[in-house]
């Protein structure tokens, strides 16, 4: 993955055990998922008028965050469908004069809606042409 959001921990992230709560990942996810694409689409995109649902998540967690961390969330687009986007994230700790530690890595398919009409709708051709430029790959 090239794009990366730092992402900051709050104490009213943590469980009782002081990690980062397992469903706060999915939060983390959706704030790189954010930055991502104003990077990429560009952040003059009218979200409001046409945007992108969740549709499925998955995410598999392999070491605990705790509030301390340095984190970044990666992000790329992995498939591009006719109405659809598969993204792909991690959450990576950085660690200083260490290893970076890979503490959870997940998916989410998005459909793309149009808000005026409650609809799918197929992804913009301005969107693939920026995402494959971007990931530097055909999809």
């Amino acid at each position: 993955m090239k794009f990366y959001a730092p992402i900051h921990i709050r104490f009213r992230d943590l469980d009782a055990m002081a990690h980062v709560n397992n469903a706060v990942y999915f939060t983390f996810a959706e704030q790189g998922r954010i930055d991502y694409f104003q990077h990429v689409i560009g952040k003059r995109h009218n979200w409001k008028a046409f945007g992108v649902l969740i549709v499925h998540s998955e995410i598999d967690y392999l070491y605990p965050i705790v509030l301390e961390d340095r984190v970044e969330c990666g992000v790329e687009v992995i498939k591009i469908g006719k109405k659809s986007l598969t993204v792909q994230f991690e959450m990576v700790i950085r660690k200083e004069n260490q290893d970076d530690i890979l503490a959870a890595r997940g998916q989410n398919v998005l459909v793309c809606h149009d808000h005026a009409t409650s609809e799918t709708a197929l992804v913009p051709t301005d969107w693939i042409t920026k995402i494959t430029a971007y990931e530097n790959r055909q999809f």
